[in-house]
């Protein structure tokens, strides 16, 4: 799912965002992988039990989807 912070009224990195997430969507913070270029963004996710990741670039989060075994078309 895609959640803006704008359009709910809450920011990342507080947890309460991402505990508005994870209820909406009925989803486990250990089976959900965060993407942003902000490491306090990522950190954030971390905090609340996400997989976060860094954004650099395609072929970097392309490295780090298939170090979690995801596949990639």
């Amino acid at each position: 799912g895609i959640m803006l912070s704008g359009e709910e009224g809450l920011v990342k990195p507080d947890a309460e965002f991402f505990e508005h997430f994870f209820k909406t969507f009925a989803v486990d913070p250990a089976s959900t992988v965060f993407i942003d270029d902000l490491e306090p963004n990522i950190k954030g996710a971390a905090a609340v039990g996400m997989h976060g990741i860094r954004f650099t670039g395609p072929a970097a989060l392309r490295a780090e989807l298939r170090k979690m075994q995801f596949r990639l078309g």
